[in-house]
Protein backbone atom coordinates (compact mmCIF):
# COMPACT_ATOMS: atom_id res chain seq x y z
CA UNK A 1 0.00 0.00 0.00
CA UNK A 2 2.87 2.48 0.63
CA UNK A 3 3.95 2.16 -3.01
CA UNK A 4 0.35 2.72 -4.11
CA UNK A 5 0.16 5.90 -2.02
CA UNK A 6 3.43 7.16 -3.49
CA UNK A 7 2.11 6.52 -7.01
CA UNK A 8 -1.09 8.41 -6.13
CA UNK A 9 0.69 11.53 -4.87
CA UNK A 10 0.88 13.37 -8.24
CA UNK A 11 -2.89 12.95 -8.69
CA UNK A 12 -4.18 14.13 -5.31
CA UNK A 13 -5.68 17.33 -6.66
CA UNK A 14 -7.17 15.76 -9.82
CA UNK A 15 -10.93 15.63 -9.25
CA UNK A 16 -11.40 13.42 -12.34
CA UNK A 17 -9.09 10.73 -10.96
CA UNK A 18 -10.61 7.25 -10.95
CA UNK A 19 -9.80 3.58 -10.54
CA UNK A 20 -9.77 3.27 -14.34
CA UNK A 21 -7.31 6.17 -14.70
CA UNK A 22 -5.00 4.79 -12.03
CA UNK A 23 -5.12 1.30 -13.54
CA UNK A 24 -4.10 2.76 -16.91
CA UNK A 25 -1.22 4.65 -15.28
CA UNK A 26 -0.05 1.40 -13.71
CA UNK A 27 -0.46 -0.46 -17.01
CA UNK A 28 -3.13 -2.89 -15.85
CA UNK A 29 -6.85 -3.40 -16.13
CA UNK A 30 -9.17 -1.81 -13.61
CA UNK A 31 -10.49 -5.23 -12.51
CA UNK A 32 -6.94 -6.43 -11.85
CA UNK A 33 -6.20 -3.33 -9.79
CA UNK A 34 -9.45 -3.74 -7.87
CA UNK A 35 -8.63 -7.38 -7.09
CA UNK A 36 -5.13 -6.46 -5.91
CA UNK A 37 -6.42 -3.74 -3.63
CA UNK A 38 -9.10 -6.06 -2.23
CA UNK A 39 -6.47 -8.75 -1.61
CA UNK A 40 -4.52 -6.19 0.42
CA UNK A 41 -7.65 -5.33 2.40
CA UNK A 42 -7.98 -1.80 1.07
CA UNK A 43 -9.68 0.33 -1.56
CA UNK A 44 -8.43 3.02 -3.89
CA UNK A 45 -10.45 5.56 -1.94
CA UNK A 46 -8.77 4.54 1.34
CA UNK A 47 -5.32 4.72 -0.27
CA UNK A 48 -6.12 8.09 -1.83
CA UNK A 49 -7.24 9.47 1.55
CA UNK A 50 -4.11 8.12 3.25
CA UNK A 51 -1.92 9.64 0.51
CA UNK A 52 -3.67 12.99 0.98
CA UNK A 53 -3.11 12.85 4.74
CA UNK A 54 0.58 11.97 4.35
CA UNK A 55 1.09 14.75 1.78
CA UNK A 56 -0.79 17.27 3.94
CA UNK A 57 1.41 16.49 6.96
CA UNK A 58 4.55 16.96 4.85
CA UNK A 59 3.32 20.27 3.43
CA UNK A 60 2.24 21.55 6.84
CA UNK A 61 5.82 21.19 8.06
CA UNK A 62 6.84 23.86 5.51
CA UNK A 63 6.01 27.28 7.00
CA UNK A 64 6.16 28.88 3.53
CA UNK A 65 3.18 26.83 2.35
CA UNK A 66 -0.14 28.42 3.27
CA UNK A 67 -3.00 26.32 4.61
CA UNK A 68 -4.95 27.06 1.43
CA UNK A 69 -2.05 25.84 -0.71
CA UNK A 70 -1.95 22.62 1.31
CA UNK A 71 -5.71 22.22 0.86
CA UNK A 72 -5.55 22.70 -2.90
CA UNK A 73 -2.53 20.46 -3.39
CA UNK A 74 -4.25 17.66 -1.50
CA UNK A 75 -7.47 17.92 -3.51
CA UNK A 76 -9.67 20.27 -1.50
CA UNK A 77 -11.22 23.35 -3.06
CA UNK A 78 -12.06 25.03 0.23
CA UNK A 79 -10.11 25.51 3.40
CA UNK A 80 -13.10 24.53 5.53
CA UNK A 81 -13.47 21.16 3.78
CA UNK A 82 -9.75 20.49 4.20
CA UNK A 83 -9.89 21.61 7.83
CA UNK A 84 -12.73 19.20 8.63
CA UNK A 85 -11.09 16.27 6.84
CA UNK A 86 -7.69 16.87 8.42
CA UNK A 87 -9.31 16.94 11.84
CA UNK A 88 -11.00 13.59 11.08
CA UNK A 89 -7.63 12.14 10.11
CA UNK A 90 -5.58 13.48 12.98
CA UNK A 91 -7.88 14.76 15.71
CA UNK A 92 -6.46 18.30 15.39
CA UNK A 93 -6.84 21.15 12.93
CA UNK A 94 -4.14 21.75 10.30
CA UNK A 95 -3.09 24.93 12.12
CA UNK A 96 -2.70 23.08 15.42
CA UNK A 97 -0.77 20.29 13.68
CA UNK A 98 1.54 22.86 12.08
CA UNK A 99 2.17 24.61 15.41
CA UNK A 100 2.97 21.30 17.10
CA UNK A 101 5.26 20.11 14.32
CA UNK A 102 7.19 23.40 14.39
CA UNK A 103 7.65 23.08 18.15
CA UNK A 104 8.98 19.53 17.68
CA UNK A 105 11.39 20.66 14.94
CA UNK A 106 12.57 23.59 17.06
CA UNK A 107 13.26 21.26 20.00
CA UNK A 108 15.31 18.94 17.79
CA UNK A 109 17.53 21.82 16.64
CA UNK A 110 18.43 22.79 20.23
Amino acid sequence: PKSIRLALTPYLSDDRFSLQTFAEILGMGSRTLQRRLTAQGTTLREQLQQARFERARTLLEDPCCSLMEVAIETGYQSLSAFDKQFKRWSGVTPGAYRATSHQDIHRLKH
